[in-house]
């Protein structure tokens, strides 16, 4: 069974209802329909077409999803029948059957209120595109659990943005079950189909381009699946095509893949640009991570520092201190008093362990699955599917680096009290 097939197995078929035409064109439409993969479609005639219309209703305990209306080269009373359900409130997505590609005969199916235009006989491509239009759309409208997207980013550099998004995959997979992409969003590096063992034969590349259709079909053509049966959406092969990919087609992949998946983790690696905007603002949470450093506390001064002025309001940072070290000078109470925020998660450094990962080529969880750097991750991602409420802190003003070392000193000065 395919991704798609799975996904399509969440949710109930579309309810499709064919109104005018001969008998001929009416069988002719079905068996099309009929014969289309994706997505799965529940095909009906209405022959009380004006009473329904009326009626809001087509006399069914359920209206329908897409109700396609077949009109005449002159339109005909197939005109009259979109007026009528265009006028409803709660009305079907109205789709018009055109026997010819008549610029006049597409400005009145438009005028009369259908969201589609399609011509006989039927396009296999142009009719699943539109059907997938509507299927995405009701479920972004039933609110079906999962489709969550995390994004994890840092301005520290080597901090491991790139193993922190791929284990945070691996314990929603492994541990909870769960259906995960990643989306490779450090265009230039482009490190996650490495570090997953994964040669991506394609890329987001493949998507690019401002009128380019993407739609669960083209997306999952792109997607690759490592071992583990974590899918990866590829960041471009070549530096140079890092360039190429606006900001409007990361809107429309992280949409989309949104509706395909239970959880998408999005890699942002360690650098600020439009596209990682972009991702921020379709993202459920975002995970900044960082370390015990007066270094990693600046960096994350100065993310603080941006994100407010980007003015995104959907979400909160939830920072992350990886490579946690409990007998560090350091402490993680005194970086969280520094920023003035809370540290909503810690994961433990294990550089033996992270060693034998990428000599074996495996991941954690074939190597040390009861490792604490595992159970950690699996921590977290309980944590996640919970969703609990996170208080944003506010603090004191003064200067990040000047209360980071202020407070060390302060620790130290403790600890010779105790001594003496």
């Amino acid at each position: 069974m395919s991704l798609l097939s799975r996904n399509d197995a969440r949710g109930t078929a579309l309810k499709v209802e064919l109104l005018g035409g001969s008998t001929e064109q009416l069988a002719e439409v079905k068996a099309a329909l009929q014969a289309l993969t994706e997505p799965r479609l529940e095909v009906t005639e209405n022959t009380m077409a004006a009473s329904a219309a009326q009626k809001g209703t087509n006399g069914y305990a359920e209206r329908p999803d897409v109700v396609m209306v077949m009109l005449g080269t002159e339109g005909g009373t197939g005109l009259d029948q979109l007026l009528r359900y265009a006028q409803n409130d709660n009305r079907p997505a109205l789709f018009a059957l055109l026997p010819e590609q008549s610029p006049a005969l597409i400005r009145q199916a438009l005028r009369a209120g259908a969201d589609e235009t399609l011509f006989l006989p039927l396009n296999p491509g142009d009719t699943t595109r539109a059907m997938l239009k509507v299927s995405e759309a009701r479920r972004r409208t039933e609110k079906q659990t999962g489709g969550n997207v995390i994004s994890v980013t840092s301005l520290t550099g080597g901090i491991g943005v790139t193993s922190f998004t791929i284990n945070l995959a691996f314990a929603l997979h492994y541990r909870f079950k769960r259906r995960v992409a990643l989306i490779d969003l450090d265009l230039q590096t482009g490190t996650l189909g490495v570090m997953l063992n994964v040669e991506p034969e394609h890329t987001i590349m493949e998507l690019a381009g401002a009128d380019k259709v993407v739609d669960s079909i083209q997306v999952e053509a792109v997607l690759a699946k490592s071992a583990s049966g974590v899918y990866v959406m590829a960041a471009p092969k070549h530096v140079e095509q890092s360039e190429m990919i606006a900001e409007s087609t990361v809107e429309r992949v992280v949409e989309v893949m949104r509706e395909m998946f239970d959880f998408v983790l999005i890699d942002c690696g360690n650098s600020l640009s439009g596209n990682v905007v972009a991702a921020w603002e379709r993202s459920d949470r975002l995970f900044y991570l960082l370390d015990q450093s007066i270094a990693g506390a600046r960096c994350a001064f100065r993310f603080i520092d941006v994100f407010s002025r980007l003015s995104l309001t959907r979400i909160k940072p939830q920072f992350v201190l990886s490579r946690f070290t409990p007998a560090y000078a350091i402490t993680a109470e005194q970086v969280s008093e520094t920023l003035a925020r809370p540290i909503y998660a810690t994961i433990p450094k294990d550089a033996q362990v992270m060693e034998r990962v990428e000599l074996a080529g495996k991941d954690l969880w074939q190597i040390a699955p009861n490792s604490a750097l595992a159970k950690s991750f699996e921590e977290l991602a309980g944590r996640i599917l919970e969703r609990p409420e996170e208080v944003h802190k506010t603090g004191n003003g003064g200067g990040v680096v000047s209360r980071l070392v202020s407070a060390i000193v302060s620790r130290a000065k403790g600890a010779n009290n105790v001594a003496r």
